[in-house]
């Protein structure tokens, strides 16, 4: 199982790395702290570390980076006080001298999710060979009343199919849900909130679950308009208007 723990600091997060490994020494740990120079992408679940609850602060922008992860715990230094809103933002929060009970919760939850993943996944594979390919989700998409060009298809493709072979694996769905459904594309997360409400898998899931994936049915696909904007640089009629635009780039390590 893979863990990505966010901290203030590289200390604090190898303090909490430490930790987790003291319990399962088979659980592989990644990283993220102010300053980090890379930012991973996958990773089964997230391990918020503090010191006292007001540090959370500090790190506020990296937890909302991941925070459509569906596997998030906070956890406190030994002796500190636990965080009190984590419910607030679909986790759980644990003492310091709980890790073992916070490890074993988060294998839980997913086991409980990967049998939920693998229902959503067979149900966008229509044909059963194991993959979701382009063709397939241009079907689904009219199935619901709105088909996908073939662009929009291959931008779904494009967010989740980490080899390049132009179809989605289960292990690459997987590694995409856990990971907070990331990418740049809507598309995908509107087909799954569709098929997930018409076929009503959210009924197979416990109470907590139900809770941290509610947002998974919100979307429609009839709520997203396309459009584009096009900047020329090269005569720009108002030199007073300007443009900000942050990029994230994400680290391609698995």
């Amino acid at each position: 199982m893979k863990i990505l723990v966010i901290a203030h600091n590289e200390a604090k997060a190898n303090e909490a790395e430490k930790m987790i490994l003291a319990i399962d020494d088979k659980l592989k740990v990644k990283k993220v702290y102010l300053g980090a120079k890379s930012v991973p992408r996958h990773f089964e679940a997230v391990v918020i570390y503090h010191t006292s609850p007001a540090e959370i602060n500090f790190i506020k922008d990296e937890i909302q980076r991941y925070g459509e992860a569906p596997i998030k715990a906070y956890m406190a230094k030994v002796g500190a006080p636990v965080y009190g809103d984590a419910a607030a933002h679909k986790a759980k929060a644990f003492a310091g001298d709980k890790s073992g009970e916070l490890i074993a919760w988060l294998k839980q939850n997913r086991q409980e999710l990967e049998e939920f993943m693998l229902k959503c996944f067979n149900s966008l594979d229509k044909d059963g060979n194991g993959f979701i390919e382009a063709t397939e989700l241009r079907a689904i998409s009219k199935e619901l009343g709105r088909e996908l060009d073939s662009a929009e298809a291959d931008e779904c493709l494009k967010d989740i199919d980490i080899n390049k072979d132009n179809k989605i694996s289960y292990e690459e769905f997987a590694k995409w849900w856990l990971s907070g459904r990331q990418g740049l594309s809507p598309w995908m997360r509107v087909l799954l909130s569709s098929k997930v409400t018409t076929l009503k898998l959210m009924d197979t899931l416990s109470a907590p679950m139900k809770q941290v994936l509610g947002d998974v049915t919100e979307a429609s696909l009839h709520d997203i308009a396309t459009s584009s904007l096009t900047l020329n640089i090269n005569n720009v009629d108002e030199p007073g208007l300007s443009a900000d635009i942050k990029l994230l780039f994400l680290s391609p390590q698995l």
